[in-house]
């Protein structure tokens, strides 16, 4: 699912994605019925810096804990950025500076943490079979 018509026309020239299954989308994540996924929920979502972007993070999260029950998740902080403005001269202009905890308060929502970028959804998983207290936030 990608918003930016342009990054979806690239994605779509692509020649591999001919030879994969895989469908790409020109819509707001937020926006798309998914409710159809629910009944057979996808076991891993990539969501890999997007979050910094979204304006209502806690309905996205919610939707993808919802029809997810793995996610794989990385997003920049607002002490990320700073690094990034001082080290590599980067500057974003559309992404939205979130601190470590408000994403953690977000996240814990949804989600248990169950390492490094690996998500469980709280809401398709009531007990996790992953009981290591190291893993376990």
């Amino acid at each position: 699912i990608e918003i930016s018509t342009l990054k979806t026309k690239e994605l779509l020239q692509q020649k591999w994605i001919e030879k994969e299954n895989i469908a790409i989308v020109n819509k707001n994540f937020l926006e798309i019925d998914l409710s159809y996924i629910q009944t057979l929920p996808l076991d891993l979502i990539i969501c890999n810096s997007v979050l910094q972007y979204v304006k209502d993070a806690d309905s996205f999260l919610d939707k993808i804990s919802k029809i997810g029950k793995y996610v794989y998740f990385t997003t920049p902080t607002n002490i990320d950025f700073m690094f990034m403005k001082k080290t590599l001269n980067f500057n974003d202009d559309y992404a939205i500076g979130r601190t470590k905890a408000d994403y953690m308060k977000l996240i814990k929502k949804y989600f248990r943490i169950l390492g490094t970028n690996i998500l469980e959804s709280k809401t398709l998983i009531k007990d996790s079979l992953v009981q290591s207290e190291l893993f376990q936030n």
